[in-house]
C-alpha cells in the first residue's frame, strides 16, 4: 500500500499564555480559500494569507470570544 506524505508545514501558529494561565487556544476562521483570520484566547488576531505566506496584524477583538463559529462559502 502507497503512503501518503504530507509536506512540511510553512509556517507553526501558537497562542500565548493568558495572565498566570498557562492554557492556551487559537482559532482559525476562513474567509477565502487562502485567506484565515485567526484568534487567540486573549482576542488578539491576525491575519494570514496561505498563497502568500503573509501574516498581518488586525485589531484586537473587543473581548474575548468562546468556541466561534466560521462557515465557509466558496464562491461559484
Amino acid at each position: 500500500m502507497p503512503r501518503i506524505h504530507l509536506p512540511d508545514p510553512i509556517i507553526t501558529f501558537r497562542a500565548s499564555p493568558k495572565d498566570d494561565d498557562q492554557s492556551r487556544s487559537i482559532q482559525y476562521l476562513p474567509l477565502t480559500e487562502s485567506k484565515m483570520l485567526c484568534a487567540d484566547q486573549s482576542g488578539r488576531t491576525f491575519l494570514f494569507d496561505a498563497e502568500t505566506h503573509h501574516v498581518v496584524t488586525m485589531p484586537s477583538l473587543h473581548k474575548p470570544k468562546e468556541k466561534p463559529l466560521s462557515l465557509f462559502i466558496p464562491s461559484t
